[in-house]
This record gives C-alpha cells, sequence and structure tokens, in this order.
C-alpha cells in the first residue's frame, strides 16, 4: 500500500504563514486579469466583451498564465484583513512567533486604503469587470470595507487599540451613508460593487448588516441597528422555497449563490 505522508495542522498552518511572509503577504487573485500589462498593451483592452474573456479565461485555466501575461502578485486589502484576523487567531493560540507580524498587518491594512477623504473603506488591488461596470483598481466596495473592518475589530478587542475601532467605525459609517438605500415596499439593500450601483446583492447585503451589527454592540451606536436589520430581513425574505438565493435580483444576476464573499 502506497505510504501517505500526515502532517499536523500546527506544522502546516505555520508553513503557509511562512510562505505568505516570505512573499511579503503579495499574491494573485482569480480575478485579477485586467492587472497584465500584455493585455494593457492592446489595442481592445477597452473592449468590455475583451476584459470578460481575459477574466474567466485565466480564472478557469488548468495553467496559470499570469507570469507570460505580466500580471504581477499584489497586496490584496481583502486578504491583508484575512491575514490579520488569522495571526490574531494564531497568538491567541501562542502560535504566532512574535507580535510584529500583527503590527505589521495593522499598518498594511491602514495603508492600503481607497482613496476617499471622508471614510475608511477598502478595494480590491485589481480592475475587474461585472457584467455590467468596469470596477477600478481600488476602487471602494462593500465587500473590502466589510472584510478590513472587522479584522481591525479583531486587532481592538485583541489589543484594545483605539485606532483600529475608530477606523472599523468610520468603515461603518461608510456603508451607512454612502451604501445603504430603500425603496418602496420592503427593499432596504446595500450597493454593490460600487456606490452608483443600486444592486440586490444579497451575500452582501449580509456581510454589511453582520459588520454594522458587531460595530453598534462595541461602540453603543444604536444608529446602525435598524438600516442592518431592514437589509438582513429583505435579503432573507428572498431565499426560494428549495432553500437557496439568486446572487442578486437583477436580471443578470438569478444564478443560485454559495455565498462566497468575493
Amino acid at each position: 500500500m502506497r505510504e501517505t505522508k500526515k502532517y499536523d495542522v500546527e506544522s502546516v498552518t505555520l508553513a503557509l504563514l511562512e510562505y505568505c511572509r516570505a512573499n511579503d503577504w503579495s499574491g494573485h487573485d482569480p480575478y485579477d486579469g485586467l492587472n497584465s500589462r500584455l493585455f494593457n498593451a492592446l489595442p481592445f483592452r477597452n473592449s468590455k466583451i475583451a476584459r470578460l474573456v481575459l477574466i474567466q479565461s485565466l480564472k478557469r485555466s488548468p495553467i496559470d498564465l499570469r507570469k507570460i501575461l505580466g500580471v504581477p502578485p499584489a497586496k490584496n486589502p481583502k486578504a491583508i484583513a484575512l491575514f490579520l484576523s488569522s495571526a490574531i487567531k494564531l497568538d491567541q493560540l501562542g502560535l504566532l512567533p512574535g507580535d510584529e507580524i500583527i503590527d505589521l498587518l495593522v499598518s498594511e491594512l491602514l495603508r492600503l486604503r481607497s482613496p476617499e477623504p471622508n471614510y475608511w473603506c477598502w478595494g480590491y488591488s485589481f480592475p475587474w469587470q461585472t457584467r455590467g461596470k468596469l470596477v477600478p483598481s481600488g476602487a471602494a466596495n462593500l465587500v473590502s470595507t466589510t472584510f478590513g473592518a472587522n479584522a481591525l475589530l479583531d486587532a481592538f478587542e485583541y489589543r484594545d487599540d483605539q485606532s483600529c475601532a475608530d477606523a472599523a467605525k468610520s468603515a461603518a459609517e461608510y456603508i451607512l451613508d454612502q451604501l445603504f438605500y430603500t425603496e418602496a415596499g420592503e427593499v432596504a439593500s446595500f450597493r454593490y460593487p460600487l456606490p452608483t450601483t443600486p444592486a440586490k446583492v444579497h451575500n452582501a447585503n449580509f456581510l454589511a448588516a453582520a459588520l454594522l451589527v458587531r460595530v453598534a454592540c462595541l461602540t453603543g451606536d444604536e444608529r446602525f441597528v435598524e438600516p442592518a436589520l431592514k437589509a438582513a430581513r429583505y435579503s432573507a425574505s428572498r431565499q426560494r422555497e428549495d432553500g437557496s438565493w439568486a446572487y442578486g435580483e437583477g436580471p443578470k444576476q438569478q444564478w443560485v449563490d454559495n455565498f462566497h464573499t468575493g
């Protein structure tokens, strides 16, 4: 019988941590094709169809073509947020080799904020083409902002760093002030992927609602609660009889969502 090597969870986790640190917390994303230097030198870079083809081709290809196409690794704010939350959990377990990793990741997350002058918020490290819109690199969006704020709240709860709590509350204010909207009837939702897009995307609604409630619980600011409950109740009401949700309520968003939050 072929011998199978067994690795314990701790050694695999620490090996992965060292790999991420050795690569300066940078990497690729399934949707980062539009960072291609080659594609951006071609005349059809402004074609929506060409952008969609490139993104989906790189995402689905069994061979990674990013090096050939000149897609560089990048620091993605959402990934940095996940690294930060994970590092805190490792430190709680006594597995993190030094506090400097948490300090570094907090600094990196704050450094990578989107250029929105009035709020703390985050976008992705690449432009991406949806079925309808081109979202610029770094443009603040609900998903990245939610992950960033939650990671900072993790840091606040673990280390009582008030600056992290202040930035997370500012992110919640961005979501409430710029993204929340209602329509006639029972509709309450958050705009995604841009503040100019009044979409009704259910995984985004639940992510935002959970963050707003968490901020309200930690700060005592109750103005976040009612919008969060309205959006969550609206999206809950759109669950289908078989238990599934469509990705969103738009005519081009009717595929069944697996609630992947990316």
